[in-house]
C-alpha cells in the first residue's frame, strides 16, 4: 500500500497539481500575512489541508475501488487485440470485476493508457483493486492460453478440418479455409520446398492429419503453418528419402493427389498398397480412374452414393469423364495411403468394389467385377433389412 501511494504521488500530473497547490498556498499565505491577522492565515491553512485531504482520499478510493470485495470468484478475460480501453472497461464491468467503467476510465485517462492496452488472456477477481487490475493489463500480465488435444483424422477435407477444429474451441472455420485456399504466391515458398511446386492454388493434402495439442487462442493461419511444418517433417521427409526407389515417375504432387483417393477408399490399412495398384494400371493403359471421391468432393451436398447425374458433372475432378489424375489432392491424406500411392502392389486389377464391412473385391475383368457388384448389393440389402432374433 504504502509503495502505491509513493508511486501515486511521484506520478507526473498529480506531482504537478501538488506543486500548484503549495504554490498557491505559499502565495495565498503571503498575503494574508500582510492583510490577515495570524488566526485568519490558520484557518486558511487548515481548511485548505482538510480540503486536500478530501481530495486526495476520494482519488484513493478510486484507485482502490473494487468489484465485490466479498468475492474472491476467479474469472478468465480474454481481451483481443485492437479493443480500447473503453471497450476493456465495458467488459470488466460486465462481468462484475468493476463496479463501474468511470473509475476505470478516469484512471485510463490519468495516466494516459488508452494506447497502452495489451491484449491477451488475463485472471481477475473482483475483490481486486482497480489500480491492480489496470496495472496488469498495462503491463500485460497475461496467463499462458488453456492446450487444446486436437484429434485431426486421415482424409478429411480443408472445409471438414476447418468445421472440426471450429467445435473443438480453436479458431474459425470460415477463417481456416480462406487461410488454406489464399493464393500460395502470398505464402513463404521458401520455407518449404514443395510449396512451390503445387500447381492449384489451394493447401488441401498438404495438411498433416495428426493429434496435436495447441494453445485455444491458435488462430487459424498458426494452425495451417503448425500442419504444413508436420507435414514436411512427415511426408516431405519420407518422399525425399524413398521417392528414387519409386518404379513409377510421378511427382510430389501426383503422388498425395493420388494418395488422397486412397485415403478415401480404403477402409483396411492392407488393402492400400492393392487400391493403389488398380489406379497405377489404370493410368498406365490411359483407362479412367472412375473413382467416386473425387466426384462426391466437387459436389455441395455429397450423398453417400454417386447418382448417375453426379456422374455428368462437368469438372476436372470428375475421373469418370476425364483422363489421369484430378488437379490436385480431395482431402489430406495420411503417410500410409502416401506409402501406397508411392509403392504400390503388384497386381493386375483394374476394379474393385467395396463390401459392406468395408473390405473390397478386387477383379481384373469387367465381366467379373460385374458379378462382384450384385453380390455385393445383396450384401448390402440383406445387412439393411437384417432383423434381430428373438
Amino acid at each position: 500500500m504504502k509503495t502505491i501511494l509513493n508511486n501515486l504521488v511521484k506520478h507526473p500530473i498529480i506531482s504537478r497539481y501538488i506543486k500548484l497547490i503549495r504554490v498557491y498556498i505559499k502565495a495565498a499565505a503571503r498575503k494574508l500575512k500582510k492583510e490577515f491577522p495570524a488566526y485568519s492565515r490558520n484557518i486558511f491553512i487548515r481548511s485548505s489541508v482538510i480540503i486536500l485531504t478530501i481530495i486526495f482520499l476520494c482519488v484513493v478510493c478510486v484507485f482502490f475501488q473494487v468489484g465485490n470485495r466479498y468475492d474472491r470468484t476467479l474469472y478468465i478475460v480474454n481481451i483481443p487485440k485492437g479493443y480500447s480501453a473503453s471497450q476493456v472497461g465495458d467488459m470488466l464491468q460486465s462481468k462484475g470485476i468493476i463496479d463501474g467503467k468511470y473509475g476505470f476510465n478516469l484512471i485510463v485517462n490519468i495516466f494516459r493508457l488508452q494506447n497502452r492496452i495489451q491484449a491477451g488472456t488475463y485472471e481477475f477477481t473482483p475483490n481486486m483493486p482497480l489500480i491492480r487490475i489496470i496495472n496488469k493489463i498495462k503491463k500485460g500480465e497475461i496467463i499462458p492460453p488453456l492446450l487444446v488435444k486436437i484429434v485431426i483424422p486421415e482424409g478429411l477435407s480443408i472445409y471438414k478440418i476447418g468445421q472440426y477444429m471450429e467445435k473443438e474451441g480453436v479458431g474459425n472455420g470460415s477463417a481456416f479455409k480462406s487461410v488454406t485456399q489464399l493464393d500460395l504466391s502470398e505464402r513463404t515458398k521458401n520455407k518449404y520446398w514443395f510449396l512451390n511446386e503445387i500447381p492449384i492454388h489451394s493447401l488441401e493434402g498438404y495438411l498433416f492429419p495428426d493429434t496435436y495439442l495447441v494453445p485455444s487462442n491458435l488462430n487459424s493461419d498458426q494452425m495451417a503453418d503448425i500442419m504444413i511444418s508436420r507435414f514436411n517433417k512427415k511426408i516431405a521427409a519420407y518422399w525425399k528419402k524413398n521417392n528414387k526407389k519409386m518404379k513409377v515417375k510421378m511427382t510430389f504432387h501426383q503422388i498425395i493427389t493420388l494418395a488422397s483417393i486412397i485415403e478415401k477408399e480404403a477402409a483396411i490399412d492392407g488393402e492400400r498398397p492393392v487400391i493403389s495398384s488398380v489406379y497405377h494400371n489404370r493410368l498406365r493403359i490411359r483407362m479412367h480412374l472412375g473413382a467416386d471421391p473425387t466426384i462426391k468432393y466437387v459436389l455441395e451436398r455429397p450423398g453417400k452414393i454417386v447418382s448417375l447425374d453426379d456422374l455428368k458433372i462437368n469438372s476436372p475432378y470428375n475421373t469418370y469423364r476425364h483422363y489421369g489424375l484430378p488437379p490436385g489432392p480431395i482431402c489430406n491424406p495420411g503417410l500410409l495411403s502416401v506409402k501406397a500411392a508411392m509403392f504400390p502392389a503388384k497386381t493386375d486389377y483394374l476394379y474393385f468394389v467395396a463390401r459392406a464391412d468395408g473390405s473390397h473385391i478386387f477383379n481384373k475383368t469387367l465381366a467379373d467385377h460385374k458379378i462382384s457388384q450384385e453380390e455385393t448389393r445383396k450384401e448390402r440389402i440383406k445387412k439393411i433389412y437384417k432383423r434381430p432374433q428373438y
